[in-house]
């Protein structure tokens, strides 16, 4: 099962106070949810720290953003639960008490029930590490790796965007479309036989001319360093290992898009149903 967790404010609506719906984030979304969910089974939960008590939730705004998703073509029955900052509290309290118990830091709240009503405080999370990202993490953790998490959320970092937390990925929806990441190659440090730094290598086309160098001049002895780890150059060009982020994004991403591509009877079926006059005249033909 693909869980969505879905923010609320400056992610489908501007915020609670104007309720004013953010129509192209909500199509973005929508079209992202469809091609994430891939044909297989998924729920949408509303994840707000706007409300923090359920006698705050708005139905008829929840209804409203139901209806417009479903002109978008998402069900409305995919839509299951709010979970709010109290239930977000409730998640992390116990655990809390009980690391400020072990550091001596807690001189009030005087117990985990006092502690939760401290924690719906505005920002009062934040200093424990305790950001939407962390208690999406809480969420995902407790599943034990049975259930994917997806966090939808404005506020979501570029380093939040790049890396994967348990079984939780984190998307924003600005980001949402296409966006570029100029920042995916590591830097590497050439040395010489000697141990002389030539140099930096930024990216994989400078690591593959460097190897076109060695390889052409038959040269021996020359290594970079990545995360501490000498990675020798051959004769041939040829490196002696490739750890896992040194340049290889191209070989994942060869995989990804031989993974997510559609198949050419699928590739055919769009083209059909985008040129239905084509068919017919070829058909008739």
């Amino acid at each position: 099962m693909l869980n969505f967790l879905l923010d609320l404010e400056g992610t489908v609506i501007e915020n609670l106070q104007t309720k004013r719906l953010l129509e192209f984030n909500i199509k973005q979304i929508a079209g992202f949810m469809e091609n994430r969910a891939a044909d297989g089974e998924y729920k949408i939960v509303i994840y707000t720290w706007g409300w923090k008590h359920r006698n705050e939730i708005n139905q008829d705004l929840l209804n409203l953003i139901y209806r417009k998703f479903e002109s978008c073509g998402i069900d409305q029955n995919s839509f299951d639960g709010v979970y709010i900052k109290e239930d977000a509290v409730n998640l992390i309290a116990n655990d809390l008490w009980g690391n400020l118990q072990t550091m001596n830091l807690v001189n009030e709240p005087k117990n985990v029930e006092e502690l939760k009503e401290w924690l719906l405080r505005p920002g009062a999370m934040t200093p424990y590490g305790y950001t939407k990202v962390a208690v999406a993490e809480e969420i995902a953790k407790s599943y034990g790796g049975s259930e994917r998490f997806v966090l939808i959320d404005d506020m979501v970092a570029e380093t939040d965007e790049l890396r994967a937390h348990y079984e939780l990925e984190v998307v924003n929806p600005n980001r949402m479309a296409v966006r570029i990441n100029n920042n995916i190659d590591p830097t590497v440090t050439l040395y010489s036989p000697d141990g002389y730094p030539i140099g930096e290598i930024q990216n994989e086309s400078a690591l593959m001319n460097v190897r076109v160098q060695i390889c052409k001049q038959h040269l021996t002895g020359f290594y970079c360093v990545y995360k501490g780890q000498k990675i020798h150059i051959d004769g041939n060009g040829n490196l002696e290992d490739w750890p896992k982020g040194c340049f290889d994004y191209c070989l994942d991403a060869a995989g990804e898009l031989l993974i997510n591509a559609k198949s050419l009877r699928e590739q055919i079926e769009d083209y059909k149903k985008k040129h239905p006059e084509l068919v017919k005249k070829s058909c008739q033909n």
